[in-house]
């Protein structure tokens, strides 16, 4: 067989030797392997980003719900403290109308039994003195306790003020007005007056300095203020609460003949 037919026939018999497929087949290659690689990175890529993405918002809701509960939790605990504040000052209201309504009241009358005399004998010295009688009456709704009671006549000062007066009646309301170390006082029933008399006034010594002192135009006379205080206790306050208390003052006089 001639050379030429030879080949002929062996490529017509590999021909028919080869596999037929649908599509043409191609071998892979590197540039189609980095294709398919960076789309697969780039689906990577993007999914990593919607997840981050994701999570970015359900942390944005999770703060803004936590904000939201913690003003929610702020406005009840403001509205709590309201509340309570508001209950402390009903609380307190209520007392203090219960103490106006029901707490005992003690009210005093004076009557000049005897006028004030001069250079009467007492045993540190001669005395200006006068019995003033004094009524004093409970007008609230409970008992009066530890009642104590203090009343003086005492010289005007120089220049026609009851400066002098005024700073004793303080210092006694002062003295009395805290109890420890005193003697206790007697009980005021409601509505049940109590009488009684007591002798008052200054030593002479201090009614002729008063005298000498007199402003010009008025030497030798003296005006004079009677003062005094009530101080008590009432039954619905701790016995270490401060006292309460009755002030009074009077001007029995003053200088004339000018």
């Amino acid at each position: 067989m001639p050379e030429d037919r030879k080949t002929a026939h062996e490529q017509h018999q590999t021909q028919h030797a080869r596999p037929t497929t649908p599509f043409p087949y191609q071998a892979p290659t590197n540039e189609t392997d980095s294709g398919t690689k960076r789309n697969y990175d780039s689906c990577r890529e993007w999914i990593r980003l919607v997840i981050e993405f994701a999570a970015f918002l359900l942390l944005i809701w999770y703060a803004d719900s936590a904000s939201i509960q913690a003003v929610a939790n702020q406005n009840a605990a403001n509205a709590a403290a309201n509340a309570a504040r508001a209950a402390t000052r009903q609380a307190a209201t209520a007392q203090q109308q219960l103490e106006l309504s029901e707490r005992p009241w003690i009210k005093v009358k004076h009557r000049i039994v005897e006028p004030l005399t001069f250079n009467v004998p007492a045993w540190k010295g001669p005395v200006a003195s006068a019995v003033i009688e004094d009524t004093m009456e409970n007008v609230g709704q409970s008992v009066a306790l530890d009642v104590l009671s203090w009343e003086d006549i005492i010289p005007m000062d120089s220049d026609l003020s009851n400066k002098t007066a005024r700073a004793r009646q303080s210092q006694w309301c002062d003295a009395n007005r805290h109890p420890g170390g005193r003697l206790p006082g007697y009980m005021m029933f409601p509505h049940d007056p109590f009488i009684q008399k007591s002798h008052v006034g200054p030593e002479m010594e201090t009614v002729v300095k008063a005298a000498k002192a007199s402003p010009k135009g008025l030497e030798g006379k003296v005006a004079f203020v009677m003062v005094g205080c009530v101080s008590y206790r009432i039954p619905f306050e701790s016995p270490d609460a401060p006292r309460h208390e009755t002030k009074f003052m009077y001007t029995l006089g003053s200088p004339s003949g000018l």
